[in-house]
């Protein structure tokens, strides 16, 4: 077996691969069964990509979060804008009929300053809670969920959650 990498996993090449990361994250996150991918590839997905209900602090919650799932190539910052979430935003508020408490606006590129500003300024007046997640999130849940890592590298096994998670 191939030894875990020390801090990082590599960003996965392909977007409907992210977007099942995505999902299987979120499953174990919002500890909800129902959490499911929006639509199938090919169909308009109405600014959210993966739903389900957020129970990890409230088993009553029946309110739909959703995620938006952005792959990104590189690290360039011109790549991810604030009018690239304010879009995702409107489309998510405008056409996901059934309402969202929060939308996770979630990519491959480093978390980025400017545009968790800019998501928290969207959540006064998109009508839910806006969040932007960077690829280094997703290597912290990742830590969590070594299975969820197991089956997207399956080169380092299920040996990571051996690694200080302060790494």
């Amino acid at each position: 077996m191939v030894k875990p990498p020390a801090t990082h996993y590599p960003i996965l090449k392909d977007a409907d691969e992210f977007e099942n990361l995505c999902h299987d994250i979120w499953l174990c996150e919002w500890k909800d069964p129902n959490t499911v991918k929006h639509g199938r590839k090919g169909q308009k997905q109405n600014g959210v990509d993966v739903y389900g209900v957020d129970r990890s602090q409230d088993k009553t919650n029946t309110a739909y979060s959703g995620i938006q799932c952005k792959k990104r190539d590189g690290n360039l910052v011109g790549e991810l804008s604030p009018e690239v979430l304010q879009d995702e935003v409107k489309d998510a508020k405008d056409n996901f009929k059934e309402g969202l408490e929060t939308l996770l606006f979630v990519t491959t590129l480093p978390t980025d300053k400017n545009i968790q500003a800019e998501a928290r300024k969207l959540s006064k007046t998109a009508g839910f809670r806006v969040e932007h997640i960077g690829w280094d999130v997703i290597e912290e849940r990742l830590r969590l969920y070594p299975d969820i890592a197991a089956r997207y590298w399956p080169q380092y096994g299920t040996t990571y959650r051996q690694v200080s998670p302060s790494l």
